[in-house]
């Protein structure tokens, strides 16, 4: 979830302190783990080092996912997008890009499971 997010703040190509920080409150929320923006900042780049794009490491990783642990993912990517107060085209991209990857309906992220 972290390399998820850290590069959802540089989704658009421009990593914003806000993002930075809206990343680093997930992952104390989520995983009790304080991250320092350091560590954000080279997640945000960490496209330049992988062996697997990410979106087909999540694709693979979903697959062992619950649907709410899926969804999660998916609203706490959305989050770090909308942390700037706007989503660009760019941003926008990369959350269908993650949502599909997380093998999500949009029926599946509105409606709380049954």
């Amino acid at each position: 979830m972290f390399a998820t997010l850290a590069r959802t703040a540089a989704a658009d190509s421009n990593v914003k302190e806000v993002e930075v920080k809206k990343v680093q409150e997930i992952m104390r929320r989520v995983d009790s783990i304080d991250y320092s923006a350091a560590a954000v900042n080279v997640a945000a780049k960490s496209q330049l080092f992988e062996q697997m794009p990410l979106q087909q490491f999540v694709s693979r990783a979903s697959k062992h996912l619950s649907l709410d642990d899926r969804r999660e993912v998916a609203q706490a990517i959305a989050e770090v997008c909308k942390a700037d107060g706007r989503v660009s085209e760019m941003e926008a991209q990369y959350f269908n890009g993650m949502v599909s990857s997380l093998r999500l309906s949009a029926a599946e992220l509105m409606f709380d499971a049954a």
